[in-house]
């Protein structure tokens, strides 16, 4: 079962990546500065595909989650809200480094 969501996820793009924690995004500066300019440029529409997605797990978690699977189903909306809290904070990171940049 497990290779089977490996499979899944990198048919999707998406490399599985042992990681001490959630901060350590990526250590390629330019990968960062586009996040941050992505967030920048698309906050709006960002926002509003992960709202989407939240929206569908609130529902499913109001009238059809079964009592055990309303742990999962509030792990994954809290895991969304991650993600546009790692957009904000990568974007507020190259803001910092923009005006220490300035500064010196």
């Amino acid at each position: 079962m497990q290779n089977d969501l490996i499979k899944y996820l990198n048919a999707r793009g998406i490399e599985i990546r042992s990681r001490q924690k959630t901060s350590d995004i990526t250590d390629d500066d330019q990968i960062i500065s586009d996040i941050a300019g992505a967030w920048k440029s698309y906050k709006e529409a960002i926002t509003a595909v992960v709202q989407a997605r939240c929206d569908v797990l609130t529902n499913k978690l109001i009238y059809s989650d079964m009592p055990y699977e309303v742990p999962v189903t509030r792990q994954a909306l809290t895991e969304l809200a991650g993600i546009l809290e790692d957009f904000e904070r990568i974007s507020q990171e190259i803001a910092n480094r923009a005006n220490s940049d300035k500064e010196n």
